[in-house]
Parts: C-alpha cells; sequence; structure tokens
C-alpha cells in the first residue's frame, strides 16, 4: 500500500509554513467574478491585478498547498 501524499511543513520563526501554489491567469473582464470565487473557496490571496483595456485582466494569486 502507498500512504496519501501529504503537505511538507516548515518551522520558521515558531510558526509552522505550508508551501504555496502561485497562480496566474488571463480571463476576459466578465469572468472575474467567477474567479474570485473559485480561488476565494481555496483561500487564495490576489497578489495583483493588471487591467490592459483590451477587454482582458490579468490576476495573480498566491494558494495554500491543498492537503
Amino acid at each position: 500500500m502507498v500512504a496519501s501524499p501529504r503537505s511538507s511543513t516548515r518551522t520558521e520563526m515558531a510558526r509552522n509554513s505550508k508551501p504555496l501554489e502561485r497562480l496566474v491567469i488571463d480571463v476576459p473582464e466578465n469572468f472575474i467574478g467567477i474567479i474570485m470565487e473559485t480561488t476565494g473557496s481555496r483561500r487564495g490571496e490576489m497578489i495583483k491585478m493588471s487591467n490592459h483595456g483590451s477587454g482582458r485582466v490579468r490576476m495573480d494569486f498566491k494558494i495554500p498547498h491543498a492537503d
């Protein structure tokens, strides 16, 4: 048998920290809501959002690694 995979944790300054995933997505403006909802359910945190006036938005998230 093989055990289920587990996230590795690291202790820094008396705090446990888990790995993060980085998500960069480029979507049409009308999909911003569903992207925010989906990443929010995974406790994603938006780092940056860029709108270049072309009808598309680039969003950069960091998301805690799922167990």
